[in-house]
């Protein structure tokens, strides 16, 4: 969370400075680092569930590519 630096004097002891720019200061607290772990950990698995979903499609486009191929050859001759 961003604190301005006239209200850093104010940051309780729990928070941990992470970054700052000028005129404010970036903390975290061990409730932030838990959720953006969560965070972190739901985004990997969204991404491997898609990857194994395209994997999925493409395989299943492939397989059936021949039995495209022979529809579109009796439609078209």
């Amino acid at each position: 969370m961003e604190i301005p630096e006239t209200a850093v004097k104010n940051v309780p002891n729990e928070y941990t400075l992470m970054s700052s720019k000028k005129g404010a200061k970036r903390y975290r607290t061990a409730e932030i680092e838990d959720m953006l772990a969560e965070l972190t950990d739901a985004e990997e698995r969204k991404d491997a569930a898609l990857k194994d979903v395209m994997r999925r499609i493409f395989y299943n486009f492939d397989k059936r590519f021949v039995i495209r191929k022979r529809f579109f050859v009796q439609c078209f001759y």
